[in-house]
C-alpha cells in the first residue's frame, strides 16, 4: 500500500501591525495673550507721559546748513563743482536742449506721423493708431509745446536709467552680496520723498534740468533695478548648466542664456521706470524745467482744477501710449519680429514695413516744413476739457458737499485721530519697543533692532510728532488700498475685459 503524505500545514499568515499613530502637537494659539498684552501695554502707556523728550533733540540740520554756506562760496573754485558738478550740469541741459530742438523742428505731423510709424515698427498697427490718436490729443487739448518738453525730459531720464540700472541689475542679480548692499539704497530711494534729496541737487546743481533729472532717475531706477535682478536670478539652474556643459564660459552664459531668457522681468522694469519718471513731471516743474507739471502746478496754485486735470490727462495719454508701445515690443519674440504684418488679407513684408515708416516720418516732416509752414500744432480745432471740468467741480460743491464733508469726517474722526492720539499718548520707547516686537516676531532680531533705533532716531531729529503723523496717514491709506487693490485685482484676474478696462 502506497504512504500517503500528510497535509501540508498552511503557511502562518503575517498580520498586519496596526498604523503607528503619531500625536500631532497642538499649536499653542498665541494671538489672545498678545492681544490682552497690547491692551494691557496701551492702557499702562496712556497713564505715562506721552511723546519724545525734547532736550534728546540732535540738531543735525546745522551740518546741512554749513554744507549748503559751503556750496554758495565755492562753486566757482572747488574741483568738485569744476569738474563734476557743473560738467554733468552743462552735459544733461545741452542734450535736453538738443533732443527739444530735434522734436521741434519735426513739426507737429513730423512727430505724429514719426511716433506712429516707430510704433508700426515696433508693436504693429493697432499700437501705431494708439500713438497717432495719443499725440494728436496733446494737440487738441492746446498743451503741444508742454508735451514735446515733457517727453524729452522723459526720454533722457528713461536712457539715463537704462544705462545705469541694467547693469546694476545684473550684477545684483548675479552676486548676492551687490544685491544686499543695495537693497538698503533701493528701499530708501523709493521711500524717501522727492522733495528730502530735491534741495541738496539744487544746491550742488542749481535749477534746471539736471537737478530734475537726476531727482528723476533716483526715484524712477530702483524698480528696473530690482526686476531685473529678479529675472537673472530666476533663470533655472538646469538652463544654466546646459550651457556650462556646452563649454559657454561664463560671459557667453550671461549674454547667450541669463539676459535673454530675463528679458520679460527687464521690460516690466522698463515699463514701471518709465510710469515713474512721469510721476516726477511735477518735481521737475519745481526746479525750473517746463513742461506738463508746470500747467498741473499752476493749476493746483490757482485751485484751477480744469487746467491741473487737462495737463494731468496728457500725462496720462502721454505715460499710456509709451508704456503700451514697450510693452508690445517687448512680448514680441524674434520670431514675431521678423514677419510682416497682415493688411487686408495680404501679408506685407517686414522689410517694406520699416521702409514705409522712414519714408512717412520723412514726408511728414517736409510737408510740415515747407507745405505747411507751421512748426506747432494748429490753433483749432481744441477739444476743451477746462470749463466742463470748472462746471463740474462747481456742481459738486454745491450738491455733493455733504457727502464728500462726511466721508472726510468719518476718516479723521473715526480712523485718523483716533491711531494719532494713540501714538502720541503712550511714551516713545513703548511704540519702539511694540514695532520693535512685531518685527522680532515676524522676521528676527535683526529688523527688531532695527525698527527700534529707527524710531529713536526719528525721535532724536526732533521730528516725533510730525512722524507719528505721518505713520498714521500711511497706514490708513494702506489698509483703505488693500481694501480696494486686493479685490479690484482679484477681478482682474479672472475677467480678461475687466482687466483690459
Amino acid at each position: 500500500m502506497a504512504d500517503t503524505a500528510a497535509p501540508s500545514r498552511p503557511a502562518p499568515v503575517a498580520l498586519a501591525e496596526p498604523p503607528t499613530v503619531v500625536a500631532t502637537p497642538v499649536r499653542r494659539r498665541w494671538w489672545p495673550y498678545w492681544l490682552v498684552g497690547t491692551v494691557v501695554a496701551i492702557v499702562v502707556g496712556l497713564q505715562l507721559g506721552g511723546g519724545f523728550p525734547e532736550t534728546w533733540r540732535v540738531h543735525v540740520g546745522d551740518v546741512f546748513s554749513d554744507l549748503e554756506r559751503w556750496a554758495l562760496q565755492n562753486r566757482d573754485t572747488s574741483p568738485l563743482f569744476l569738474y563734476l558738478f557743473t560738467p554733468i550740469k552743462d552735459a544733461s541741459e545741452a542734450i535736453y536742449d538738443n533732443l527739444l530742438l530735434l522734436l521741434e523742428r519735426m513739426t507737429f505731423l513730423g512727430v505724429i506721423v514719426g511716433a506712429g510709424a516707430l510704433a508700426l515698427v515696433a508693436a504693429g498697427w493697432r499700437k501705431a493708431a494708439l500713438a497717432v490718436v495719443g499725440f494728436a490729443f496733446l494737440g487738441l487739448v492746446d498743451l503741444w509745446e508742454r508735451s514735446l518738453q515733457t517727453l524729452a525730459l522723459m526720454i533722457l531720464a528713461v536712457a539715463v536709467c537704462l544705462l545705469i540700472g541694467v547693469p546694476l541689475g545684473i550684477w545684483s542679480g548675479r552676486s548676492p552680496r551687490v544685491e544686499k548692499w543695495l537693497r538698503p539704497l533701493l528701499d530708501t530711494a523709493q521711500t524717501m520723498p522727492a522733495y528730502v534729496y530735491l534741495l541738496p541737487l539744487v544746491i550742488f546743481f542749481s535749477i534746471g534740468v539736471a537737478t530734475a533729472l537726476i531727482a528723476t532717475v533716483i526715484f524712477a531706477m530702483p524698480p528696473l533695478i530690482r526686476l531685473t535682478s529678479h529675472g537673472v536670478r530666476s533663470v533655472p539652474t538646469s538652463s544654466l548648466e546646459v550651457g556650462t556643459a556646452f563649454g559657454a564660459t561664463t560671459k557667453q552664459v550671461l549674454r547667450k542664456i541669463q539676459v535673454p531668457l530675463a528679458k520679460p522681468s527687464v521690460m516690466l522694469g522698463v515699463n514701471q521706470a518709465l510710469l515713474m519718471a512721469f510721476g516726477m513731471v511735477v518735481i521737475a516743474a519745481i526746479v525750473g524745467v517746463e513742461n506738463l507739471g508746470r500747467e498741473v502746478l499752476d493749476g493746483l496754485q490757482r485751485l484751477n482744477v480744469g487746467v491741473a486735470l487737462n495737463a494731468g490727462i496728457a500725462i496720462v495719454v502721454l505715460a499710456i501710449v509709451l508704456d503700451r508701445v514697450s510693452d508690445a515690443w517687448s512680448k514680441r519674440d524674434r520670431a514675431t519680429r521678423g514677419r510682416g504684418s497682415v493688411l487686408f488679407g495680404r501679408e506685407i513684408p517686414r522689410t517694406w514695413i520699416v521702409i514705409g515708416a522712414i519714408v512717412a516720418t520723412v514726408a511728414a516732416v517736409l510737408i510740415g516744413r515747407y507745405v505747411l509752414v507751421q512748426q506747432d500744432f494748429p490753433t483749432s480745432p481744441r477739444i476743451d476739457l477746462v470749463t466742463p471740468t470748472n462746471e463740474a467741480v462747481d456742481w459738486i460743491q454745491a450738491n455733493l458737499s455733504g457727502l464728500t464733508s462726511a466721508i472726510g469726517d468719518f476718516l479723521i474722526l473715526y480712523c485718523l485721530d483716533p491711531i494719532e492720539r494713540l501714538l502720541l499718548g503712550v511714551p516713545w520707547w513703548m511704540v519702539a519697543g511694540g514695532f520693535a516686537l512685531v518685527a522680532w516676531r515676524f522676521s528676527g532680531w535683526k529688523l527688531a533692532a532695527f525698527s527700534g533705533l529707527a524710531f529713536l532716531g526719528v525721535g532724536l531729529l526732533g521730528m516725533w510728532e510730525d512722524g507719528m503723523v505721518t505713520l498714521t496717514l500711511v497706514a490708513v491709506t494702506v489698509v483703505f488700498a488693500l481694501l480696494l487693490a486686493i479685490p479690484l485685482g482679484v477681478l482682474a484676474a479672472r475677467s480678461d475685459g475687466f482687466e483690459r478696462v
